[in-house]
């Protein structure tokens, strides 16, 4: 139980001392970010993806934890993991956002290229790491909104509390389309697919009403 203890506290001191050291110079890179040359726009937006992916990952730890730790220390964890989801889930909205924006212009021109090009969020190498951001996105984000006893389990999320006139469902739609636009590539027909059946299997309603909604304004913070 101590060394479970220790883990957590030093995970999570390494996740306040990354968002106290960067946090700023990240949210100013979100709001400047249709002022970014093409390489920061893309350096900046596959930073801001896979941080908060790495944030997400760690929330999912600390659920199982609580599991284990007693009653009395669970709440104040919960409570925690809750304040990094909900920091996480809006970081990660509001860059797939940014990036279906700068996408509407046209494609990015590859790094150290003078003429290919390619759609923005197809432009890093690995895409599976890429489609696992957008994927834990939509979980989370359809988690923080529907009403669940959960127990410590994310995945165990009920769904009929459901309003599908919820402006967060619209707001998962820069997601999929982010999905959409990877499944077009060879890579993303490989990754991406998968993951987005898997999604639809499981919040099929939901992202049904998301794609139907009518694009919301552009997140901001």
């Amino acid at each position: 139980m101590a060394t479970l203890r220790n883990a957590i506290t030093i995970s999570m001191g390494i996740n306040d001392e990354f968002a106290l050291t960067y946090g700023s110079w990240l949210q100013q890179c979100t709001i400047s970010f249709y002022l970014l040359s093409e390489k920061s726009k893309l350096a900046s937006a596959f930073m801001l993806l896979f941080w908060s992916l790495g944030t997400l990952l760690l929330i999912e730890q600390l659920h199982r934890a609580s599991n284990i730790l007693p009653v009395v220390e669970r709440q104040p964890l919960l409570d925690k993991a809750l304040i990094y989801q909900r920091e996480a889930v809006t970081s990660l909205l509001t860059i797939a956002q940014r990036i279906v924006d700068v996408s509407a212009m046209g494609q990015f021109r590859l790094i150290n290229s003078v003429q290919a090009k390619m759609d923005f969020i197809s432009h890093h190498a690995n895409t599976a790491l890429v489609v696992l951001a957008l994927s834990k996105a939509i979980e989370h984000t359809i988690d923080l909104h529907i009403s669940a006893d959960q127990h410590g389990d994310l995945t165990s999320t009920h769904l009929s509390n459901t309003d599908p006139d919820s402006e967060w469902v619209a707001s998962m739609k820069p997601l999929l389309t982010c999905f959409l636009t990877l499944d077009s590539t060879v890579s993303g027909a490989i990754t991406a697919r998968p993951a987005l059946q898997r999604l639809m299997q499981q919040y099929g309603d939901i992202l049904m009403d998301c794609w139907s909604h009518e694009d919301v304004d552009n997140l901001s913070q």
